[in-house]
């Protein structure tokens, strides 16, 4: 991830088009933490990266229940990493 944000902070490479079938894997843990660092709120993000579990292909009550944990879980971790 740390190569994808170098992308990101370089003015010199946009405009930047990321996309992804279900966008909660890779892609969305990416917008997670671009979000983070760009100020968005807690709640809204945690409300967009929820939206990808509606895709067809991406939802199973395990793999929303696993998903939505485990990004709690990481934005615990970036919480804990500003203070």
């Amino acid at each position: 991830m740390g190569q994808e944000l170098k992308v990101f902070a370089d003015r010199d490479n946009y405009p930047i088009v990321m996309h992804c079938i279900y966008g909660r894997d890779r892609t969305g843990t990416l917008t997670f933490v671009l979000k983070a660092l760009l100020g968005v709120s807690e709640n809204e993000i945690m409300k967009d990266y929820e939206l990808s579990l509606l895709s067809s292909g991406a939802y199973t009550k395990r793999s929303a229940e696993t998903c939505i944990v485990s990004m709690k879980n990481f934005a615990d971790k970036l919480r804990r990493y500003q203070d």
